[in-house]
């Protein structure tokens, strides 16, 4: 034990994870959690036709329904099932970071990031599988850069294993998990072809877990084709995308001149490090593998985001903002290292503290 709190990050994260079960005793439910919380009152087959008559897949809930057959349907200790993966997410976010950062500040920043962002705390006490989401698709990422930096084969397996968590968690994680594979794969192509009988095992191993739910989730989003509560794209929505990393107001209808106040100021900031560090990238002929790493945690978030604003123009609208929840880990963790680049440990610290500003503000305006 003595040990463990002599680590300055150990305390951090046993910090950040008291205060957000303390969150959970926050009674109050919002219409998609009251859902999660009378399903889980059915017996277990029940709840696997009335999932697979909805839009999700069943893990979260049949996690969820793990924990409530052990101890009790209680709101607060269905909320601490969200907390869990916050907390691991932390954990191993340390873990891996310093083992390929060798970076402590790095690793500071990142679990401050997905523990006290206020997007991270709304999703991690929810009654819903966003905190799962974010944990499996980060996770992915990270042992992404084991794979590649290293190439154990126990980090392929785990990565196709994280891969079929993700996309039994949130059917918009498989399109997370794509990019992450994607990235992967050109990575490993471009540092040596002999990669190719991996990533097609990878590939394999990762398709054949999802089949069992395979054709009851292109049931899924035929059933959503054909009705589903959004109607349109609109500024407002692609708005709400664009922020929702630095913004709590997962569930709330933005006023139109709140966005437009407001939205500048996450991207200004997030702009202006993608400026520094694409600078620093090109200056060093994309040798710097720091600055490659930070541009390509940009792809995820905003490849998730595209494809939702394309499908919901062509197609129909089924994308809203917290759908993007799966892929900010990574973005966070760019962040992080983008942050690190910065020389001056003044510009370090202000745009640490202006991230967390823009998220009081935003915060505040949702009590209101």
């Amino acid at each position: 034990m003595k040990k463990v709190l002599k680590d300055k990050l150990n305390i951090l994260i046993i910090f950040i994870s008291i205060f957000l079960i303390l969150l959970c005793f926050n009674r109050s439910l919002w219409g998609d959690e009251a859902w999660t919380a009378i399903i889980m009152k059915y017996d277990f087959k029940e709840m696997i036709r009335e999932i697979g008559q909805d839009v999700h897949p069943p893990l979260y809930f049949v996690l969820l329904k793990l924990i409530v057959t052990l101890f009790g349907q209680h709101i607060e200790i269905m909320k601490i099932m969200s907390v869990i993966p916050t907390i691991i997410l932390m954990a191993i976010g340390k873990k891996y970071i310093k083992h390929i950062f060798k970076s402590d500040f790095i690793a500071g920043v990142f679990i401050c990031l997905v523990g006290l962002m206020p997007s991270c705390m709304h999703m991690s006490v929810e009654l819903r599988m966003y905190s799962w989401s974010i944990l499996f698709v980060t996770w992915s990422a990270f042992l992404g850069c084991e794979i590649y930096l290293h190439g154990q084969r126990k980090d392929k397996l785990l990565f196709a294993l994280s891969g079929i968590l993700a996309a039994y968690t949130h059917n918009f994680n498989i399109i997370s998990e794509i990019f992450v594979y994607m990235i992967l794969f050109i990575a490993l192509l471009v540092k040596d072809k002999k990669y190719i009988k991996d990533i097609l095992i990878i590939s394999l191993i990762t398709i054949l877990g999802y089949l069992p739910w395979l054709f009851i989730s292109f049931k899924q989003v035929m059933n959503v084709n054909n009705d589903f509560w959004l109607w349109s794209v609109n500024f407002t929505d692609i708005a709400q995308m664009l922020i929702y990393p630095f913004n709590s107001l997962c569930h709330n209808e933005i006023p139109n001149l709140f966005v437009l106040i407001f939205i500048g100021l996450p991207l200004l900031m997030t702009s202006l490090l993608f400026i520094v560090v694409l600078k620093t990238t090109i200056n060093n002929h994309f040798k710097n593998q720091k600055a490659n790493f930070v541009l390509l945690c940009y792809i995820p978030m905003y490849g998730l985001m595209m494809f939702g604003v394309v499908y919901g123009l062509l197609i129909r609208p089924i994308f809203v903002a917290r759908y993007l929840h799966s892929t900010i880990g990574i973005f966070f963790l760019g962040l992080a290292v983008g942050i690190s680049l910065i020389k001056k440990n003044s510009l370090k610290k202000g745009t640490l503290l202006g991230a967390f500003f823009i998220n009081k503000l935003s915060s505040r305006r949702k009590n209101k």
